[in-house]
């Protein structure tokens, strides 16, 4: 079983303890979610930034019932929940009373070319790394992100070898 772990002071990189949780988590965002400025952009992110603004799906088919079925059942029923608290196990039982609203859900994502902002809402949850429990810097943690359950439907067609033709891809 796994003992819970408070946050408190913890050394920043300039060697200075914060104080008081505020800080510690402030220190710990800065420290574990780096910049995104177009400015230090290497060739292959400035490609990719120009690529998603031209986002399309190749073939056009909508996912059928039994797609979106598939991909709810592939998950494992005892995920953590993202931020939304839906679990697997609701999603499967929401899919079993609406296959055809749910199904729709999805179509409207893929006719949009649109992975909806709220599903890239992801809840981080910083673990102790083993070995660094007396450790008072930042590598005693590493972070963990719970991602919303619909969007791990959406995104089970990317990692499908033969539904990867389904998923909006860069021009």
């Amino acid at each position: 079983m796994r003992s819970s772990s408070t946050l408190t002071t913890i050394k920043r990189p300039d060697g200075i303890a914060t104080k008081g949780l505020t800080e510690t988590v402030n220190a710990m965002l800065d420290h574990f979610t780096p910049a995104d400025h177009e400015s230090t952009d290497t060739d292959y992110h400035t490609l990719i930034r120009a690529g998603i603004r031209h986002v399309t799906t190749e073939d056009g088919k909508l996912f059928t019932t039994a797609e979106v079925l598939e991909a709810i059942y592939a998950m494992k029923r005892i995920k953590a929940p993202g931020e939304d608290g839906i679990t697997p196990e609701i999603l499967q039982r929401a899919n079993e009373l609406l296959p055809k609203s749910n199904t729709e859900i999805y179509n409207g994502c893929l006719r949009k070319a649109c992975f909806p902002k709220i599903w890239k809402r992801a809840k981080v949850i910083p673990l102790v790394n083993p070995g660094k429990e007396t450790c008072e810097d930042m590598t005693k943690y590493r972070p963990t992100s719970l991602l919303n359950t619909s969007a791990k439907v959406l995104k089970y067609y990317s990692s499908v070898g033969q539904c990867i033709m389904r998923t909006p891809t860069i021009e």
